[in-house]
């Protein structure tokens, strides 16, 4: 196409146009009244909304009319065969009563093949074969053990006999030399025991000679601590440690151990008063004089030293006595050891033989054992090929109670696990009310009082109060529940129910499904017109989807008001007004109209 064609055409849209725009103005009224019809035309694009909860609802929109269930009874007890097979007679009729273990049925018994027949007849024989042979092995058993504890009886007599002869034998010598050393460990004993206290004696004046030498109290130390044990503190004379003080510390703390282990009569009162005289001595030797005096040291060195040597002696002559003692307990020991010897040697060999014996009757008794194991083994291999052949052809009742139902007639194969027969216990107590529940609603509570009816019969509800509901849902999308009955009733087990919602689920409410998006977090949301009439997300839990239609379980109360149709171009806190006039719908929207199905712009 060249240039001036290029300039035709543009000039014919430009005519086109300018001629479109003419007719347009005119039909509209001229150019004033055309932007006011552009503005009515804007104003056209309303927000619809509906409110929470308003009246009007179709039956479609109505959250679960009801839920389906049955009577059951937990007295209602099937009847099942044990073995398959064919049912040949019927020994009761429905309405019966019967007792437990009542024969209610029979089945036809399987043919006796020649395989089965031979398998009885060789497990037959085995326990023919296992019975004789654990009588058999009884019988020696009782024999053997009645010769072995005669024989055991025998041994421990022999025993006992030549035990006692050692004794008298070792009366003359061995028991003797015992006594004699026992004699000599007692008189040693006594010893210790007098010299410990001749030791305990002496710490005690010593402990009272030295004492004033060395303080300026002339109290007795020993009478003192009694009186005043926390307070038992004193000086020293005037001069004594002085070249070192520690002396005097260890000569005081010293001092105080020695009457405390005598007045509490220990045994170790020698030795703390023996401490008690090397630190005086210590103290002595450190220091310059007494009260000024260096003459006034010799006696207490004289005094000192002379108690050291009388108690070191009386010590040294305990401790030869206690050596002397354990010398003769040792003494004393090797020869109860001796003796123990010759007797050990004589009882050993005893010992061995009733050892042998009680291991022989250990054995014999494990034989017996074995031998009706494989009696009683035998036995049970037997009766189930028997079983299996004659066994379990009577259908017994479970339990007592009525026969409700009988389900299969003569001539029925059935096998086990297959319910032939019902028995119920002939209370209405026992019955309850079991049903389905949505999955996808808000289940009632626990507790809650419910309503149930027969289908045909909907004048007779009857109240039951829910006392269970399960965590998981079955193939149908829908929880099983249990209700116990508020009064009894005479309805027949395992008939159709149907169970009314309560409350809680009739105040669930339905808005269009238009009116719900989801936000940046994933959580189903609408927008909520407020108070000031402007708009705001709100976060709700939904529920089953029933149309075009969705349960709002959570998230908005009776009365609220939302926008029907959520658009990308809704903003949080829009005022209404500045977008439109808007035509407020109900949550079940009404065609708009003068009541003739025509709308009113037409």
């Amino acid at each position: 196409m060249n240039k001036p064609k290029l300039l035709y055409a543009g000039a014919g849209l430009i005519v086109v146009a300018a001629i479109s725009t003419g007719i347009f103005l005119r039909v509209s009224g001229g150019g004033a009244d055309a932007a006011n019809q552009v503005t009515s035309v804007a104003s056209a694009m309303h927000i619809p909304l509906e409110t929470i909860g308003s009246t009007g609802a179709t039956e479609i929109d109505q959250v679960g009319t009801s839920w389906p269930g049955e009577i059951i009874s937990s007295g209602d007890v099937e009847v099942q065969p044990q073995r398959e097979g064919t049912i040949v007679e019927w020994r009761v009729t429905i309405g019966q009563k019967v007792r437990q273990g009542q024969v209610l049925a029979r089945l036809s018994a399987p043919p006796a093949t020649p395989e089965l027949t031979r398998v009885l007849a060789e497990q037959a024989k085995n326990l023919t074969i296992a019975k004789a042979t654990a009588e058999a092995q009884a019988t020696y058993v009782e024999k053997s053990k009645v010769q072995l504890m005669a024989l055991r009886t025998q041994i421990v007599n022999s025993s006992k006999q030549i035990a006692d002869s050692l004794s008298n034998d070792a009366s003359s010598d061995r028991s003797q030399s015992l006594a004699t050393v026992q004699a000599s460990l007692d008189a040693s004993q006594r010893d210790i025991q007098v010299k410990t206290q001749s030791v305990k004696d002496y710490s005690g004046e010593a402990i009272r000679k030295i004492f004033p030498l060395f303080m300026n109290f002339s109290a007795d130390p020993i009478i003192t601590y009694k009186q005043y044990p926390q307070n038992f503190s004193f000086t020293v004379r005037s001069g004594l440690g002085e070249q070192n003080g520690n002396t005097q510390t260890d000569f005081m703390r010293n001092l105080a151990e020695a009457v405390k282990a005598f007045v509490n009569d220990a045994d170790v009162t020698g030795e703390k008063t023996l401490k008690f005289l090397q630190s005086a001595d210590a103290l002595v030797a450190n220091s310059y004089g007494v009260n000024g005096s260096a003459e006034g040291l010799t006696p207490l060195r004289v005094a000192v030293s002379d108690e050291r040597a009388k108690l070191s002696e009386k010590i040294t002559d305990l401790t030869e006595a206690k050596t002397e003692t354990a010398k003769i307990e040792s003494e004393l020991a090797a020869k109860k050891t001796d003796f123990s010897i010759s007797s050990a040697n004589s009882s050993k060999e005893t010992a061995e033989k009733i050892k042998d014996i009680d291991e022989k009757l250990i054995d014999l008794d494990r034989q017996l054992q074995l031998a009706r194991a494989e009696a009683e083994g035998a036995g049970f291999a037997y009766y189930t090929i028997s079983s299996a052949l004659t066994g379990g052809l009577n259908i017994t009742a479970p339990r007592a109670g009525i026969v409700s139902i009988i389900l299969k007639k003569n001539g029925d194969f059935v096998s086990p696990g297959t319910a032939v027969a019902s028995i119920n216990s002939g209370t209405q107590k026992n019955h309850i009310a079991r049903f389905r529940i949505p999955g996808n609603i808000t289940p009632p509570q626990t507790g809650e009082t419910l309503t149930v009816i027969r289908p045909g019969f909907p004048k007779d509800g009857r109240k039951i109060k829910l006392v269970g509901i399960g965590v998981s849902l079955d193939s149908n999308g829908s929880f099983l529940a249990d209700a116990d009955f508020i009064e009894s009733v005479d309805w027949p087990v395992h008939a159709s129910v149907r169970v009314l919602p309560g409350a809680t689920q009739g105040d669930q409410s339905l808005v269009s499904l238009s009116a719900v998006w989801w936000n940046d977090t994933g959580h189903p949301t609408v927008w909520l017109v407020t108070e000031e009439n402007r708009i705001r997300p709100q976060e709700v839990k939904t529920g089953r989807t029933l149309g075009d239609k969705i349960e709002i379980l959570e998230g908005l109360a009776q009365g609220s008001r939302i926008v029907s149709k959520a658009t990308s171009d809704l903003k949080t806190g829009t005022q209404l007004d500045q977008l439109s006039s808007t035509t407020e719908n109900k949550t079940e929207e009404q065609p708009e109209g003068d009541g003739h199905g025509h709308a009113h712009d037409e």
